[in-house]
């Protein structure tokens, strides 16, 4: 049995007292004088934008300095985003310190690794570890350098090789599903649904009919933390850091936001210190364009390369969108059939563990509805418009009550409910007649 070491790249707390000493650290970002509420749609012209959280056809949800909360006594106050804060670190760790010193298996997903989120470290050594039990399935890459120097890591998840072998019919190109995570760096439920979906992948190929056809026939490319720079950021410094740590034309403010830095409908929205900021050309980014140019080398240079679906996971709002997100005046090619893979994807995940996603259009989710181009050079408008055929950007738990900062019992749930729609996708997909 092949044991995973999680490595103690800080000191681990032994007490309450210390676990609030390290939240309180004079480095980090304090938001003591924020607070998370929620408001009707009307108010968007009202807030900054850049204190969004969410928004859907019902409410947004947004940060609010303390001198201002008056201004929205008709809002429902959902908390103080420092305790907020402090709540997700104490109970991450105050709880688990015994976890740190043990050697953990991942033959089950009942193992330690997904009690927790875990630091860079962890997961890039955990990607290590299912690279090497599942030696014949799961290949790493290493696509490039962030800015910081980080390794930006992918993981190729696929039995025998890209042509699928019929020893009753011809060879057939497999087809290539990229799934990412962790764009916006403050995003951390995302990354381990993404790790779930592939540890499911793996371990139930050659048991499990289904993954044993899905391996068979499909060529997975996931990338669960498409932001390092930023994610390791988000532990050490500033837990609701959105960009990467990419230095801009101004010396005080860094980061691109990776998911308006795509070339489609790019804008630039020319200020470098927002944290929605596009950067002054499309793929500036290091990350976007670490991916584009993989991508673009593997379509159009290799003969073993079909690349099909793009599935992106964000959150939060449960909501699983289709394109465009920069305007709601173009409709996608095949709508009928976009519309009927996202609500077959949103009864998986109702019949697995009862919970409701909403199926929209991706420009509803980002607000292009209400401010036009708001939604600009993001990832799925151009994947889907130049490369993949099927795509989709899934917006996780919850409706709102902890947004960003959703506590670590619901790593679990989360990820089976969204595996349960990814099952689904592949089975749409897989049709011969798609």
């Amino acid at each position: 049995m092949l044991l995973l070491t999680i490595v103690k790249s800080k000191p681990i707390h032994t007490d309450r007292e210390q676990t609030n000493l390290n939240i309180n650290d004079n480095k980090r970002k304090d938001y003591s004088h924020y607070n998370l509420i929620r408001c009707g749609t009307t108010y968007i012209n009202n807030i900054d934008l850049d204190d969004l959280w969410m928004k859907n056809d019902d409410y947004m949800e947004f940060m609010v300095h303390e001198n201002d909360i008056d201004s929205y006594k008709d809002c429902k106050m959902l908390g103080n985003i420092q305790d907020m804060i402090n709540e997700e670190f104490e109970l991450m760790f105050f709880d688990n310190e015994d976890e740190e010193d043990l050697d953990i298996s991942i033959d089950t997903l009942a193992n330690p690794f997904f009690k927790r989120y875990r630091n860079l470290e962890e997961i890039y050594q955990y990607m290590d570890e299912l690279a090497y039990k599942y030696a014949n399935l799961v290949r790493l890459e290493n696509i490039g350098t962030t800015y910081e120097g980080r390794d930006l890591k992918a993981m190729h998840i696929s039995a025998h090789d890209p042509i699928s072998h019929d020893p009753n019919g011809p060879e057939i190109l497999k087809k290539t599903i990229v799934i990412t995570s962790g764009l916006h760096s403050r995003e951390w439920a995302t990354i381990t649904t993404t790790l779930w979906i592939a540890t499911k992948l793996a371990s139930k190929y050659s048991t499990y009919k289904k993954e044993t056809n899905y391996l068979n026939n499909l060529d997975f490319f996931i990338i669960p933390v498409f932001n390092p720079d930023g994610y390791e950021y988000t532990w050490n410094d500033d837990r609701l850091w959105r960009k990467t740590r990419q230095q801009t034309f101004h010396p005080r403010c860094f980061g691109i936001d990776l998911d308006r830095s795509f070339d489609f409908h790019w804008q630039n929205n020319e200020n470098p210190c927002s944290p929605s900021y596009s950067g002054s050309s499309p793929f500036e980014s290091l990350e976007s364009k670490l991916l584009n140019d993989y991508l673009f080398e593997k379509k159009h240079y290799s003969p073993d390369f079909k690349l099909h679906g793009f599935l992106d996971f964000h959150s939060y709002g449960q909501e699983i969108l289709y394109p465009y997100g920069f305007s709601c005046d173009l409709q996608p090619r095949d709508l009928e059939n976009l519309l009927e893979l996202s609500y077959g994807m949103a009864r998986s995940i109702r019949l697995k563990t009862k919970e409701n996603y909403q199926v929209m259009p991706s420009c509803k989710d980002k607000g292009s509805d209400l401010i036009p181009g708001f939604g600009s050079g993001n990832a799925l408008d151009y994947m889907y418009h130049s490369k993949a055929y099927w795509a989709f950007q899934f917006k996780i738990r919850d409706l709102g009550e902890k947004g960003f900062l959703l506590p670590k019992k619901y790593i679990k749930p989360v990820g089976k409910e969204n595996y349960a729609a990814v099952k689904h996708f592949c089975d749409f997909i897989l049709n011969p007649e798609l």
